[in-house]
């Protein structure tokens, strides 16, 4: 009977596919997948060959300075990676019973080489400073910030990546900082999450991933509380804007939605009070309470009409405003609602209102 490695080396990889936490979408039990592929690779020549891509697709990274290091070392493995899921990073990776920093993580003297020779060839506003501070002040600082944000090194090193998704406990960090323009033209989908949602974040820290992945299609992000613009703003490729719990401005939504020309797909979601907090701090009212910085439908009606052309669907979900169309002369009032959703349909736009959690269960 003919055994396993006599087999052709399609059906051998389709069997591996099967194993791999990407190619199966079966992330649920990606830990007992990757353990079986590590046993295939030790297994013979001929199966190392064939399970180390997929072991690759979707690495692990709770040994993030390893992985860095093989990838360093060895571009063909660092080809092989398609998707980088790192679900609330930092409090998985950098904290000690959820309290400390821990900065005792041992990264090898060639990763951290790496990483110093990039910051000191992109780091523009600092470039002073990054030529003229002592060597020891500026390797603690260079090794804090590489220690509490390791994404960006470890996608600087994949040029086939496809997908990123990761979570910040940072609201102000930029994302993919170390990346530079079009070293990620594969990327076709990334979700950057923040977890302290009290803290609004400007679209200008996405700057770096933007320009690092000029391909994108899809782009969901959450908090985003402004849009300030910047030299070369545009995502060309951009089909497809989830914004969650957000709270734009409409001169906001109006500079994001004209850097997107070929957007298809809008899904944004008011995120009421906090999600802009921070914003609210710099834009008190006459009385000296805070402002609420969340455009109104009247003018999401105008500005998508102005600057989406292409647009053929809107989910607006107003759950943090489900009151206020019983508010007499509210802007969230039914008929501002009804005027925006006969503009969206006279466009040949397909409208979907979520304005309660029953909404949201049907249309989820």
């Amino acid at each position: 009977m003919a055994t396993f490695v006599t087999l052709p080396l399609e059906l051998v990889d389709a069997v591996m596919e099967l194993l791999c936490p990407r190619c199966s979408l079966n992330s649920r039990r990606s830990r007992t997948l990757v353990h079986s592929l590590l046993a295939l690779c030790l297994t013979s020549k001929f199966f190392n060959r064939v399970a180390t891509r997929h072991l690759y697709h979707r690495p692990a990274l709770h040994r993030w300075p390893m992985l860095a290091r093989t990838l360093l070392a060895r571009p063909d493995l660092a080809g092989h990676v398609k998707q980088i899921l790192a679900p609330d990073t930092i409090q998985s990776f950098h904290f000690r019973r959820g309290l400390h920093w821990d900065y005792e993580i041992d990264v090898p003297s060639d990763v951290e080489a790496y990483y110093r020779a990039i910051v000191r060839e992109i780091d523009d506003d600092d470039a002073l400073e990054t030529q003229t501070a002592p060597e020891d002040v500026l390797a603690e600082r260079m090794a804090q910030d590489m220690r509490s944000d390791f994404i960006p090194i470890v996608a600087s090193l994949c040029p086939n990546l496809q997908k990123l998704e990761v979570e910040y406990r940072d609201n102000y960090r930029p994302v993919l900082s170390i990346c530079k323009p079009n070293t990620l033209p594969k990327v076709k989908k990334a979700k950057v999450t923040r977890k302290f949602q009290n803290l609004g974040c400007d679209f200008e820290i996405f700057q770096p991933l933007v320009d690092a992945a000029p391909n994108m299609e899809r782009l969901v992000l959450n908090c985003l509380s402004g849009c300030s613009e910047w030299e070369g703003m545009r995502l060309e490729n951009l089909t497809h804007l989830d914004l969650m719990e957000s709270s734009l401005r409409a001169d906001d939504l109006a500079r994001l939605l004209g850097a997107c020309p070929n957007l298809e797909i809008l899904e944004y979601e008011c995120g009421g009070l906090w999600a802009s907090e921070y914003d609210h701090w710099n834009r008190e009212g006459e009385s000296g309470d805070p402002t609420i910085a969340q455009f109104t439908p009247e003018e999401a009606r105008d500005v998508i009409l102005e600057y989406a052309e292409k647009l053929e669907f809107f989910r607006f979900n107003i759950i943090h405003h489900a009151n206020d169309p019983d508010v007499p002369h509210s802007p969230w009032a039914k008929d501002k609602i009804d005027l925006l959703k006969n503009a969206m349909e006279n466009r040949g736009i397909e409208f979907q209102l979520i304005a309660s959690f029953t909404d949201y269960a049907k249309f989820k």
